[in-house]
């Protein structure tokens, strides 16, 4: 077993929830000869959710959503199965225009590449979809301000935003993955150091309780009034940016949006500040503004930058401003997306068997609740149970109709 099969390995492993839907998939082959077009990193962790699609009947064309998190060991993996087809390009719009000219059935995209493209200059292929999913929270915030201001013409899952994901994923997992990538990356220790987190996100709550666990003193930023509130009835101190800036041993961003730490920010940081981004996309850190600021840059190890200003002050960049977690560290615990993947998977079926009309579908709660069933039952959690004769109002314990749409068995 090589290396790359011995990490698909342990990730199948850590992921009892898929190993279960794999199961559950190839008995039923939902999805036997539909086509799906992914964009999505290509990690160990994400070969459980493809065999699920594949185990299901699913043909598929996939392309890594980020070269630099892009594993060439898994790609190659994932590339020999039968009806799977790998598409390789460190440009991401000849990635996306590829995948789209399989023409596919559904479409999953990391963020909102794919649908981007085919509501733009691709709409003649939109008739042919059954409909989408997209996994992030900047595609989600995406489409929903493209649907409101002129509508989606194909159904489209939000996978991200649900609470399950949302909980799990963005701030469970990414929190931990992004802080295990800076210390792998530079050594640092965090204790008593002071990290700025630059929203207040799922993402950013996540990354600040795992710094302050770990002994830092904790400042947040935010441009959200309820969440600078939020950040500051947890005990964190709440600064405009370019004044925690000035203290920030180590900064991360992760707001999803775009050029957050800009000139007059980097200018205000002290020598050695290291700076991570831990938001989706690679613009959060604007990089070209830190290059014509600085004297010299030099690479003084895997995925660590030094740039340094006429005054001699040093700026650690890290992953190149690309997502930490991903592109500088081994990203999520499997874990964590093994509940995730899960919600995906699911969200995908429920596309095919129900059809839902054209627009942004929230992750319904039955779909929700079913991942979190499984997970407790594999983790062996134990559940308590009401009492006789008391009112239970939850969804999934008074078996409303939708959850027949999963065709569900216990497992």
């Amino acid at each position: 077993m090589d290396e790359t099969e011995g990490r698909i390995h342990l990730a199948t492993c850590a992921m009892p929830v898929m190993r279960v839907l794999r199961r559950r998939f190839a008995t039923r082959k939902h999805l036997d000869g539909i086509l799906i077009a992914a964009d999505l990193h290509l990690l160990p962790s994400t070969v459980p959710l493809l065999l699920a699609y594949h185990d299901a009947g699913a043909r598929l064309v996939v392309a890594g959503s980020n070269s630099a998190s892009t594993r060439d060991g898994v790609a190659r993996w994932v590339a020999d199965l039968p009806g799977v087809e790998v598409v390789e390009d460190d440009d991401g719009l000849a990635s996306a225009t590829a995948l789209l000219d399989r023409r596919p059935d559904i479409v999953i995209d990391e963020a909102d590449a794919l649908l981007g493209l085919l509501h733009t200059e691709r709409r003649d292929q939109l008739d042919e979809l059954i409909g989408a999913c997209t996994h992030t929270l900047a595609g989600v915030k995406r489409l929903r301000s493209y649907a409101e201001r002129r509508g989606l013409t194909v159904p489209v899952m939000a996978v991200d935003g649900s609470a399950l994901k949302s909980t799990f994923d963005n701030r469970h997992g990414t929190g931990a993955s992004s802080l295990d990538a800076v210390v792998a990356l530079t050594n640092v220790s965090l204790t008593g150091s002071t990290t700025v987190v630059a929203g207040f996100g799922h993402v950013g709550r996540g990354i600040a309780e795992r710094a302050r666990g770990a002994g830092a003193q904790v400042v947040v930023t935010e441009i959200d009034p309820f969440r600078a509130l939020e950040a500051n009835a947890l005990g964190y101190r709440v600064l405009p940016l370019i004044e925690a800036c000035r203290e920030a041993d180590l900064l991360f961003t992760a707001t999803g949006s775009h050029l957050v730490l800009r000139a007059e920010h980097l200018a205000e940081l002290p020598d050695g500040a290291i700076l991570a981004n831990a938001g989706h996309g690679t613009t959060e850190i604007d990089v070209a503004a830190l290059a014509a600021a600085s004297g010299s840059r030099r690479f003084i190890g895997p995925g660590v930058e030094e740039y340094a200003d006429a005054a001699g002050r040093r700026r650690l960049l890290l992953a190149g401003g690309n997502p930490v977690n991903t592109a500088g560290g081994s990203g999520h615990a499997d874990a964590a997306m093994d509940l995730s993947f899960a919600a995906q998977a699911l969200a995908v079926t429920d596309l095919v068997i129900r059809r839902p009309p054209p627009g942004l579908h929230e992750l319904s709660e039955a779909i929700q609740h079913e991942v979190a069933r499984l997970a407790v039952t594999a983790r062996q959690v134990p559940l308590d149970r009401p009492s006789t004769g008391h009112q239970v109002y939850s969804t999934y314990l008074t078996g409303e109709p939708e959850l027949a749409a999963l065709d569900r068995t216990e497992e």
